[in-house]
């Protein structure tokens, strides 16, 4: 769909939850998901299958691949690449076993 009223392009397969905040000339690609809160720049691209949690933050110019995933709370900035598949989270401590050597 494309409804420039808006100021930005989506498919009409994506959802996007109320309050969210999309900038002027970005791109939302097929079966992505944008949770209320979130905040995205302007001139991104959004590609197919992107899930972006409540009050996360994506600056300007940000390609974001397919697939990938960014949880709450993690903020993106500026001109940043995101290659498909990656994962954000926001996790202070994660669950993980340290290990002297391999």
């Amino acid at each position: 769909v494309v409804d420039m009223s808006l100021g930005f392009v989506k498919s009409q397969y994506a959802i996007i939850d109320d309050g969210v905040e999309i900038g002027n000339n970005t791109k939302i690609g097929s079966f992505s998901q944008i949770c209320r809160d979130a905040i995205i720049g302007q001139n991104c691209n959004i590609r197919n299958g992107v899930y972006i949690g409540s009050n996360a933050k994506i600056g300007n110019n940000v390609t974001i691949g397919n697939n990938v995933s960014i949880y709450g709370g993690v903020f993106l900035q500026d001109y940043v690449y995101c290659g498909s598949n990656v994962v954000f989270i926001n996790t202070a401590n994660p669950r993980i076993k340290a290990y002297d050597e391999c």
